[in-house]
């Protein structure tokens, strides 16, 4: 798993709960659609929010007759984060979570990120990159179902693949053979996108919905404040 994605995972999922990727990788850009400049700030997310995953769980196999059928444990509530806004930048929104660790000391981990509008449509752009690295952001869609409910939705990794294949949107795609079979599926190692920031923004505004899976990935509950 990529360093990229798997930051992806940490600031998004906090404790595993978004897993949709599996192994292949998910589309980065070199740039983000906007930045501590001219971003806008979405008050509306300010808060505390449950993050779900609305996949259904795998169904485990039948118990044959007779075999004894172990308690299920009680499932593990939803993972939590704060979205509100960079103290000393005014238009620089930051997601924090926040964990236990091993030895019981609370940890919380701070991720800046930017929102950008175009049309009516909001986007985000959040730097996955390691500090010392040059910056890799995720490029997220997300609506408000209500007041209390919003859906997110990564890029589509095959509609960006195309549109980069056919020279649509700048980038690259590298892949590679899981085995020595020729007849193997390859994986996406890395899927970049070079494209600069106004041709970012009106491939996406030409393609506001083909651009990004048809389901949302995560649903954000806002959480009770307490």
């Amino acid at each position: 798993m990529s360093l990229a994605l798997s930051r992806l995972l940490l600031a998004l999922a906090l404790f595993g709960i978004f897993a949709l990727t599996g192994c292949d990788a998910v589309p980065i850009s070199k740039h983000p659609l906007s930045d501590a400049t001219d971003s806008v700030l979405d008050e509306r997310l300010y808060g505390q929010w449950d993050v779900y995953n609305d996949e259904k769980p795998a169904e485990e196999p039948a118990k044959e007759e007779g075999e004894k059928k172990e308690p299920e444990p009680d499932r593990l509530g939803p993972g939590r984060f704060i979205l509100g806004k960079v103290a000393d930048q005014e238009k620089t929104h930051e997601l924090v979570t926040y964990q236990v660790s091993d030895i019981g000391v609370i940890e919380t981990k701070r991720q800046p990120f930017f929102v950008t509008r175009i049309g009516e449509r909001q986007f985000v752009s959040m730097n996955m990159a390691a500090p010392e690295a040059a910056p890799e952001y995720a490029i997220l869609r997300y609506e408000f179902a209500n007041e209390n409910r919003v859906l997110v939705y990564m890029l589509d990794r095959d509609f960006i693949i195309a549109a980069i294949q056919k020279g649509e949107l700048n980038g690259s795609v590298k892949t590679v053979a899981p085995s020595e079979d020729p007849n193997a599926v390859k994986r996406r190692e890395s899927i970049h996108i070079t494209a600069k920031v106004a041709e970012l923004r009106a491939f996406l505004k030409k393609h506001d919905k083909m651009a990004f899976t048809a389901k949302h990935a995560l649903r954000l509950q806002r959480a009770e404040q307490g």
